[in-house]
């Protein structure tokens, strides 16, 4: 048996996902580190606001990093590097 070549829409698939991914876990980084700096954490009461802030925040990473890909995670992680949050 020979492997299967990998479809090239299976690939560019997997890579959007991939950029996804990696942009909802770049833009949840700098929302948790916000919320441990301003002592939000603290108090336990997470009501639908700060759940659902936190979420679209990372959502919107997300896609706006499937869509234009390497040059906003460039920007996610220029954010990160220089703190700017």
């Amino acid at each position: 048996m020979t492997p299967e070549d990998n479809n090239p829409q299976e690939q560019a698939l997997t890579a959007v996902v991939r950029r996804f991914v990696l942009g909802v876990v770049l833009g949840l980084i700098p929302v948790l580190l916000h919320l441990f700096s301003s002592g939000a954490l603290d108090d336990l009461t997470w009501n639908a606001t700060k759940i659902s802030f936190l979420a679209s925040v990372s959502l919107v990473c997300g896609v706006l990093s499937a869509i234009f890909g390497k040059r906003f995670l460039n920007v996610l992680r220029g954010i990160l590097e220089t703190g700017a949050f």
